[in-house]
């Protein structure tokens, strides 16, 4: 672990609150820290005094850095470096063995990224965050654990990507993740500007470290020199360095040797450089060339000069160099910049040439995963102007990332494809330059980047001749086109997407490959059922079906069978596509493919409601695949479909409490793709709907995500947006929200449940619209107009459900019945329908609202009062169980009225003693006796009678009815219920 440089001075109000965040870390809040600051500063040496401290107490210390992006780095490097010399300081020998047998573990799994293997196989960068998310937690549960990283301002994408992903989903942990970042970056990329602004807005603490003042500086050259300095050296030493802690201390090394002052920095650590032998100087810059820590060993195998033991010694006795965990670095990255800089083209290449040499003849002696080695040796390559082995050497290491780090390996390929014009004849044997086109679009579309993925594929079109050695396919490549264009913008692009996927299926040669057959034939057949011509889609999936099976490519055939189970959804097949994604999962559980699996359950979960009506299915089995994606470190990556398909399913069931703690505490301010917008919307519809604040602002920035190109997605969105606009009062949203729902109404109804979306979009419309007396709705729609397209839509889209009863049957009935109430006329029937609906599947959520409904229509009716109270009882239990404060508020005020000329008669909850207002008030928030126990400090007993003499006082027939007295006479919203949160909207 690093240690402190030299004494720290004027820093002391920074590292106490280092300290503080570490001694208050707890299981239920991560804290996440950004020390920012010029180069030398004393970031390095803050952190370094923060780990000193926390060393000496129990924890788990983790720390690497980033290497500039002028010396390589390679994908999470710096985390691998963190891992393979952790400081663990807590329980007992077993607990320590037990944490250091995990964290070899994931070190193992980080360090074997380069295996050769089939890209199926291997991890996506998303897994291999959920493992280190997962193994962080859960060492964490024995200690706490600081994970330190510097300089991120280096970063390479993968573990930028790392650390957005850990502060956005790293819940329930004792982890303290710092960071530090320099501020005077001459070039900062912007993906790391972005990095940084995202971690600032989502709430990580900012330590910016201030230039020193002059009595500060005075006290460190004291504390280095021994002695007093004089005021008038002081102060000049302050004016020349700025405050600069580093600057301040090469300063008073070149006065004491009575040497000219240089100007600059970079000068004065190149004065510095020159003060040593030619011997050590030359080991300086060839460490410098090679840019990471470097063994001893591996110095030897690049040093010519004789000993190499009196030029280290030298180097570490001027305070150039240092020694940490096995090799040696530069004691500041400001002096190998400063070196790098004075090298002549010439001798640079070749130091470059002589390290790409080294590594690649003794690649052991790097002593670093074998990703890591094969990216510097692609790095040192191209750094000596080697064209033809550095285009090699950047295709080698592409191919060993781009399924754990795409951006990286993106990087590499343009690199090859970029050197490839300079040469007469493509240097690499097996493969063409037409391939590489198609994996650096690959790369491109799985780090986000659409438009450049196409634009290479085209380009990669334009490359393949005729009986080109290792030339891709044209059928896979159109194939690709058409999967890029699933998930872009724009009005075309769903008839783009169509017309490559004939393409595709057009162009599949006897040459191409069994997987290349079926994965195209896959493609264009779920395209084909998708739009209108099932039997010819069919028809196409089940020829893929007959080669995966001839291929006995389990991987094949779990693709084939997942692609079939969501065609027979389709056409209604239901008890069929259950069939097929259960065999799907089976053969993907044999081969240990969890992506796959995954995506079973999430299509067998809703073929199954689909065929029984009942919420409580198609929670069960999502529920099942969401503790499957735990078990193997995917519940935030390749879970998160399926955990946001749970949470919808529990909102409708009730379960608000739950919902809310599977959704993320910090969410991304620019999602940037239809999840990441999922998440945002379902985070903000609970909290909107529990009484939490929501910003106004937040509904026309979620207005603008909605995905124009894909209408179930955007049918699903709009129910969702439209309650939330009308909570927050949002009348021009409403409007335009409106008139989109009614202009996709009039177009074919999207497939895979879009239409029963669309008719609950409709119904929300309607809701927001239909109290106003004008005979508006708000939008220039009339309710009776908007009423008809709903119920035109709904019988459109019915047909899509086997089950006799399902939650749309119900929401049309309330629609119905709000449409009603519109025209003054007040019928219980059509809610006491869709009540007996939400009752017989399972949709609490909107059973509470459509019993208030109904209470309230007999109360219009001016009968059967004492039916309409234990309506509104019910509904109230239901919504103070949900933690719906709102809908609480509204139905106390309307069982206020609930029966004229009985109030007065029952004790007011004034008249109870302190101690029971106060079990009341829980009761009223939905606490059982349990509960109130444990919030009071009292015996569950102790509780019971408290219940009992409350209910007897108030005269109330049970809880219910007393928690309703409560509301009529306290105004304030209802607390949220026990064990949820706040939902950071």
């Amino acid at each position: 672990m690093r240690r402190k440089s030299s004494v720290m001075i004027g820093r002391d109000a920074c590292l106490k609150g280092l300290v503080h965040h570490y001694e208050r870390l707890d299981a239920d809040r991560p804290r996440f820290l950004l020390i920012r600051g010029e180069a030398g500063i004393g970031k390095s040496r803050l952190l370094g005094e923060f780990l000193d401290i926390a060393e000496r107490r129990e924890g788990i210390l983790l720390l690497g850095d980033c290497l500039s992006l002028r010396l390589f780095g390679g994908p999470f490097a710096p985390l691998i470096q963190a891992l393979r010399h952790p400081v663990i300081r807590t329980g007992t020998t077993h607990q320590r063995a037990r944490i250091a047998q995990d964290l070899r573990t994931l070190t193992e799994a980080l360090s074997s990224l380069g295996a050769r293997a089939p890209a199926a196989a291997r991890p996506s960068a998303a897994q291999i965050a959920e493992q280190v998310l997962s193994t962080l937690a859960r060492i964490s549960h024995d200690a706490p654990v600081v994970l330190a990283i510097e300089d991120i301002h280096w970063a390479d994408a993968a573990t930028r990507e790392l650390i957005q992903f850990l502060h956005h989903n790293l819940q329930r942990a004792r982890v303290l993740l710092v960071l530090t970042d320099r501020t005077d970056e001459p070039s900062p990329q912007p993906t790391h500007l972005h990095l940084v602004a995202e971690l600032v807005r989502a709430g990580a603490e900012i330590i910016e470290l201030e230039s020193l003042q002059a009595d500060d500086i005075r006290l460190l050259l004291a504390s280095r020199g021994g002695s007093e300095v004089a005021d008038d050296v002081a102060r000049e030493i302050h004016r020349r360095s700025g405050g600069n802690p580093l600057y301040c201390e090469f300063l008073q090394d070149a006065w004491s040797t009575g040497e000219i002052l240089p100007n600059t920095l970079k000068d004065l650590l190149l004065a510095r450089t020159s003060r040593v032998s030619a011997r050590a100087r030359t080991l300086l810059e060839l460490l410098a060339v090679v840019g990471h820590p470097a063994s001893e060993g591996m110095l030897a195998a690049l040093w010519d000069g004789g000993a190499l033991g009196p030029a280290l010694r030298e180097a570490v006795t001027a305070k150039l160099l240092t020694s940490r965990d096995g090799g040696y670095r530069f004691r500041h990255s400001l002096i190998s910049e400063a070196l790098l800089d004075e090298l002549l083209p010439g001798d640079l290449a070749r130091l470059h040439r002589r390290v790409a040499e080294a590594l690649t003849t003794h690649s052991a002696l790097a002593d670093d995963s074998g990703h890591l080695v094969a990216l510097r040796i692609a790095n040192h390559w191209y750094a000596a102007g080697e064209k033809a082995t550095a285009l090699r050497a950047a295709v080698h290491a592409a191919l060993l990332i781009d399924v754990s780090s795409p951006a990286d390996a993106l990087r590499l390929y343009e690199r090859a494809l970029s050197l490839s014009g300079h040469l007469r004849e493509w240097p690499v044997p097996r493969t063409c330059r037409a391939e590489v086109l198609r994996r650096a679009a690959e790369s491109a579309f799985s780090s986000g980047d659409v438009i450049k993925a196409r634009t290479l594929v085209h380009q990669a079109l334009g490359e393949i001749a005729a009986g080109l050695p290792g030339a891709p396919s044209r059928a896979l490549l159109y194939e690709h086109l058409g999967r890029y264009l699933e998930g872009s913008n724009g009005q075309d692009s769903g008839q783009e997407c169509r017309e490559c996927y004939e393409r595709a299926l057009s162009e599949l040669a006897a040459s191409d490959s069994p997987r290349t057959w079926a994965r195209v034939l896959c493609s264009c057949g779920l395209s084909r059922v998708t739009t209108g011509c099932a039997a010819d889609g069919m028809g196409l999936l089940s020829r893929a079906r007959t080669i995966a099976a001839r291929s006995e490519d389990l991987h094949l055939q779990a693709i084939v069978d997942m692609n079939l189970a969501e065609a027979t959804s389709c056409v209604r097949e239901l008890e069929t596509s259950i069939k097929y994604a259960r065999n799907a999962r089976d053969a993907a559980f044999r081969i240990d493919c969890a992506d796959v699996a995954l995506r079973t359950y999430f299509v067998e979960a809703r073929a199954a409601y689909l065929v029984s009506g009942r919420l409580a299915d198609s929670i069960r089995i999502r529920s099942e695949g969401l503790r499957f994606a735990d078990r193997h470190g995917q519940a935030y990556s390749g879970g998160t479909m399926l955990r946001l398909a749970l949470v919808e399913d529990l909102i409708e069931g009730g379960v608000w409490g739950e919902a809310a703690g599977l959704t993320l505490d910090r969410l991304p301010s620019n999602p940037k793709s239809i999840l990441e917008t999922e998440e945002h919307l379902v985070s903000c519809f609970l909290a909107a709907h529990r009484g939490h604040p929501v910003a106004r602002e937040r509904v026309p920035e979620l207005q603008r995500l909605l995905p124009v190109d894909n209408l179930v997605h955007e049918t699903y969105f709009l129910s969702l947006l439209i309650p939330i606009a009308s909570a927050l009062g949002h009348q021009q949203a409403l409007e335009e929200l409106s008139d989109r729902v009614l202009e996709l109404a009039a177009h074919p109804l999207p497939s895979l449940g879009g239409g029963l979306f669309l008719v609950h979009a409709l119904a929300a419309v309607i809701e927001a619209h239909g109290d106003r007396a004008d005979g508006e709705g708000g939008c220039g729609h009339s309710v009776p107009r908007l009423l008809d397209v709903a119920e035109e839509t709904y019988t459109r889209a019915r047909i899509s459900v086997v089950a006799e009863v399902e939650l749309t049957d119900g929401v049309i009935e309330v629609s119905r019945a709000q449409a009603e109430r519109h025209r003054g006329v007040h019928r219980a029937e059509h809610w006491s329908r869709a009540c007996e609906v939400f009752r017989r599947t399972g949709a609490r959520a909107r059973l509470a609202p459509a019993l208030l409904g109904q209470g309230r229509a007999l109360l219009a009716q001016h009968t059967e009062y004492r039916r309409a109270r234990q309506l509104l009882e019910a509904a109230h239990g239901l919504a103070a169980r949900m933690g719906a404060e709102p809908l609480c508020r509204r139905i106390a005020d309307v069982a206020e009225h609930a029966a004229p000329g009985q109030g007065g008669t029952a004790p007011h909850p004034a008249d109870l003693t302190p101690r029971q207002a106060e079990v009341l008030r829980l009761i009223a928030h939905g606490r059982t006796d349990r509960e109130i126990a444990e919030e009071l400090t009292i015996s569950t007993r102790t509780a019971n009678s408290h219940v009992a003499h409350i209910l007897e006082r108030l005269g109330a027939r049970n809880r219910s009815e007393a928690a309703l007295r409560y509301h009529q006479t306290h105004q304030a919203a209802p607390e949220p219920a026990p064990g949820t949160r706040a939902v950071d909207a």
